[in-house]
């Protein structure tokens, strides 16, 4: 299940690539039915807690492997998370501005599993920092996970593009209430960023 949300997609997933290197073949050896018990307690202890709460021991308890089976597929809990978010990710990476409004629209309007409504609230609120803040303090290429990176004159727009609906889609999670308002602003986006 792949579930796409218009974020800066060129810095989350240079890190989750990363990590990737670091994810051991161990984990892809595994048979599909259990690598899918893994990956579901992931999405599980993901959605439940935030990155700086979130247990080794519930995972594996959940998924039924040994602590010493985590470290096997795993380098770390973020490493873990990353995995699972590149699952959420991959599939939409190189989307056009109109797809990736259309896409994040047909995402938000039909987010009513809890679970990753839940998985992506966190993300959004409190995960993508502590991400960013693990990364960076692990030197894991800055460049590969700042939002900021210098815009050249031609990428200018797309990068505003991608930074406003990065913001919109976060202020979705954040203020709840304001729903109807951001969905809106989502769709107005393109106009917005063209007019300047």
């Amino acid at each position: 299940m792949s579930i796409y949300v218009s974020i800066d997609t060129v810095s989350i997933l240079d890190i989750t690539k990363k990590v990737k290197k670091m994810v051991t073949k161990a984990l892809y050896n595994l048979s599909l039915d259990k690598r899918n018990t893994i990956r579901d307690s992931l999405v599980h202890e993901f959605s439940t807690y935030s990155l700086n709460n979130a247990h080794i021991t519930r995972i594996t308890k959940y998924a039924n492997v040994s602590r010493s089976s985590f470290y096997t597929y795993f380098e770390d809990i973020y490493d873990a998370y990353c995995w699972i978010l590149e699952d959420y990710l991959v599939e939409f990476q190189n989307m056009d501005e109109l797809n990736q409004i259309s896409a994040t629209l047909v995402f938000l309007e039909n987010l009513t599993d809890s679970v990753d409504y839940s998985f992506w609230r966190l993300y959004y609120t409190i995960n993508k920092s502590l991400l960013y803040s693990h990364y960076k303090s692990a030197d894991v290429t800055s460049k590969a996970i700042s939002h900021f990176k210098n815009p050249s004159m031609e990428n200018l727009s797309e990068w505003a593009f991608r930074i406003t609906l990065h913001a919109l889609i976060q202020e979705y999670f954040l203020y709840p209430k304001k729903k109807d308002e951001i969905i809106i602003n989502i769709k107005k986006l393109p106009s917005i960023i063209n007019k300047h």
